[in-house]
């Protein structure tokens, strides 16, 4: 059903309103981090308190769980009581990282009924759905011609079911990091391969032998945009020598590759150009190792469109582009030998940058800024492939590798009216407003 031009200007008077949820997210994740919550009797009581409080507030307005959940008034609250409850316990626990209250409101059904950023019913993931095993198979098949023991590793990595049924692939799939999964995808049958997870330092890494070489893949944790470049420079200095010191210890007498999303920048970037940090090229000159990224940005404003997690969106619900670059990397061993302009296109759409350990580079950074949609790919990052391993984000929305980065099947294929918007958008308005008085009574 196409949507008019009325419902165009009610989603845009959504979006705007979501926008100042966001403010208000901030302002209760902070206030809900200095609370101390004490004993976990104690906790309990303050669930009860708060689910009631919210359940009378909603009353009030002449709104019941079952109306607003498209469920029955038992099973909302059941679920809201739960919820409660995580969020609470996880307010307890984890200090500052906490960001989900938005999962307060999740049991009213809001999104899942009206999905304001598109989405599982948009032609894209329409797409997606049709396209991604052999897309993925593709890609992996692709890899494997540049060496036999190539590896293709994902972050965040697609559930079991997701990946391509191929007698000749095998793909193992192992908890990482940041209650994520990671994969492994090579060749069957050729030589004695060994996967392993193993923790060094604060990371969890997946860890691949074979008679050849060892790899390993990481995602490390999370950094603010405004905040990547002081800690990139910080880490590339201090983290990154005794980060490929421990690899090189592990791989004992065989070479190592390593490959992963660091969200982190191992070069200096501008608009028009692309230069390795000067203790990056040390280091690449030391080990004699290559380092492959992806050139051009990621529209970091995307978000709005495709995730539902509100605490990542922007002030702003227009179209303004976020350019960022990416945060994907592969570093493997050199080899004279190899025409690595094979790599600079990578059949995904996307070039690559390659720099190499004599200090010389192969650029085709672009100005260009990728979006998530790609051939019927919807991921966070560009995929980077090498000669040894490659990498993939597996933040494809189906949510098995991380579930924060699940999109939300609708409800129902209705497009909802400007009334039911608005309806929502008062409960949601009375749930915030519930939630800050809840706050600021606690001692």
């Amino acid at each position: 059903m196409k949507e008019s031009s009325v419902l165009k200007e009610a989603k845009n008077k959504l979006f705007l309103s979501l926008a100042e949820y966001q403010s208000l997210y901030q302002k209760l994740t902070k206030e809900f981090c200095e609370k101390k919550w004490g004993n976990l009797d104690s906790r309990k009581e303050k669930e009860e308190i708060f689910f009631f409080k919210i359940k009378k507030a909603l009353n009030a307005e002449g709104f019941s769980f079952a109306e607003l959940s498209k469920r029955s008034e038992e099973e909302t609250a059941k679920e809201m009581k739960e919820v409660i409850s995580k969020i609470l316990q996880r307010m307890a626990t984890k200090g500052n990282s906490s960001h989900k209250l938005q999962a307060v409101f999740s049991p009213l059904n809001f999104q899942r009924q009206f999905a304001p950023g598109g989405f599982r019913r948009s032609p894209q993931f329409e797409l997606h759905l049709q396209n991604f095993s052999s897309l993925l198979l593709k890609f992996v098949r692709d890899s494997l011609v540049f060496h036999p023991s190539h590896v293709v590793f994902s972050n965040e990595a697609f559930g079991e079911s997701r990946y391509p049924k191929d007698h000749e692939i095998e793909t193992v799939i192992l908890e990482g990091s940041q209650k994520e999964n990671n994969s492994a995808s090579f060749l069957k049958n050729r030589e004695s391969v060994q996967v392993d997870r193993v923790l060094m330092g604060e990371n969890y890494f997946l860890k691949v032998e074979n008679n050849s070489f060892v790899s390993f893949t990481s995602h490390f944790s999370s950094i603010k945009e405004e905040e990547r470049e002081e800690k990139s420079d910080f880490f590339c200095a201090n983290r990154l020598p005794e980060l490929l010191k421990k690899l090189k210890s592990e791989a004992g007498t065989r070479e190592f590759s390593f490959a992963g999303d660091v969200n982190l920048y191992f070069f200096l970037d501008s608009k028009t150009e692309r230069t390795l940090r000067p203790q990056v090229k040390k280091l690449l000159k030391e080990y004699n190792l290559v380092m492959i990224v992806p050139s051009g940005f990621v529209n970091k404003n995307i978000r709005p469109e495709i995730h539902e997690q509100w605490h990542k969106l922007k002030e702003s619900f227009d179209t303004e582009v976020e350019a960022c670059p990416d945060s994907m990397v592969v570093l493997e061993p050199y080899d004279k030998t190899f025409d690595y302009r094979r790599l600079a296109e990578n059949g995904l759409s996307a070039s690559q940058d390659i720099f190499f350990p004599d200090g010389n580079s192969f650029l085709s950074f672009l100005s260009c800024v990728r979006e998530p949609f790609s051939k019927g790919f919807i991921m966070d990052h560009t995929p980077v492939r090498g000669r040894l391993v490659s990498i993939l984000n597996g933040a494809d929305g189906d949510g098995t590798g991380n579930s924060s980065k699940a999109f939300l099947e609708m409800v129902s294929s209705y497009t909802p009216s400007e009334e039911e918007f608005a309806k929502h958008l008062k409960a949601m308005k009375i749930n915030v407003n519930t939630t800050c008085d809840f706050i600021k009574s606690l001692s």
